[in-house]
């Protein structure tokens, strides 16, 4: 059976399609072309066509031969059912992990959730949506670094999962340390279209709200991340000045939008948890 060598699980907004571009170009790499989106880097295997292709439909990506790799973010949400049974599946893959400070993950994200890949400049956002977007299954499963890194790293093995750092991940130390993990040649650097930005976000500003969120919500996540992950600890810091700005009268307005909006959340969730159980047990009856 042909198999990857590697999978990049995310994060969502952390340049995974800039890289997949990179690691394309590198002569002992082929990575994924038939891919979703315009853009085909996704083969969205284990979190969405599991469900009705068999092994052979996502091998059928994959050469037979040398160091090859696919990415799609949306595995960093998968629960640990999933992540053992792609264990049990690909057992000596090797798992790229790419985080970035989460309060301007989470505002890529919603910026992309509201505009999609369209330029339009994005004017203005309602706290009421701010919260609704924010409190979504596709944000907050994406934003637990600590647990993802768990999940992954329980079922590999810590020493087959790389963690590496969005603002690092393309200069010269974090490339040498992700092909040095692949084991291909590091003496080796992409050319300037590879190694260019891509699907930027609408120019927004960053409303401080969403930082008093991110700190409410994710700073007992930062603090256990920076003990496994001490790149993290910038971000920590960050998140920390950002708790002690907050104002008592913006916890209390969260807290009544949440309250309206409980119903409509709790249905997200049910329904995002069910897929992830139906992910798990379908890859499982195929091995």
């Amino acid at each position: 059976m042909v198999k990857p060598s590697f999978l990049c699980i995310g994060g969502q907004r952390c340049g995974t399609t800039r890289l997949h571009r990179v690691l394309n170009e590198h002569p002992e790499i082929v990575m994924t072309q038939s891919g979703v989106g315009d853009f085909n880097k996704e083969v969205h295997y284990f979190d969405r066509f599991v469900l009705s292709q068999g092994l052979e439909w996502y091998e059928s990506h994959f050469p037979c031969h040398g160091v090859s790799g696919e990415i799609t973010p949306a595995y960093s949400i998968l629960n640990e059912l999933n992540v053992n049974a792609i264990k049990a599946y690909l057992p000596d893959v090797k798992i790229i992990y790419i985080l970035r400070n989460p309060a301007d993950r989470i505002w890529s994200q919603i910026r992309m959730m509201l505009s999609g890949w369209k330029n339009s400049e994005l004017l203005s956002i309602e706290l009421t949506n701010l919260v609704r977007l924010f409190d979504s299954p596709a944000v907050q499963l994406r934003s637990d670094y600590f647990k993802t890194l768990n999940i992954w790293s329980n079922a590999f093995g810590a020493n087959k999962v790389l963690p590496l750092r969005f603002d690092i991940l393309l200069k010269p130390d974090g490339l040498v340390e992700l092909l040095n993990f692949l084991k291909v040649s590091s003496n080796w650097s992409p050319s300037n279209f590879a190694s260019a930005k891509t699907l930027s976000s609408p120019i927004l500003q960053m409303p401080q709200e969403l930082r008093w969120l991110c700190a409410a919500q994710f700073l007992p996540m930062l603090e256990q991340l920076a003990t496994i992950f001490p790149p993290s600890l910038p971000w920590l810091s960050d998140m920390l000045m950002d708790r002690d700005l907050t104002p008592l009268s913006f916890l209390d307005d969260v807290h009544e939008i949440r309250l309206t909006q409980e119903l409509d959340c709790q249905k997200k969730w049910t329904k995002s948890n069910h897929l992830r159980d139906s992910l798990a047990l379908a890859l499982a009856s195929k091995l």
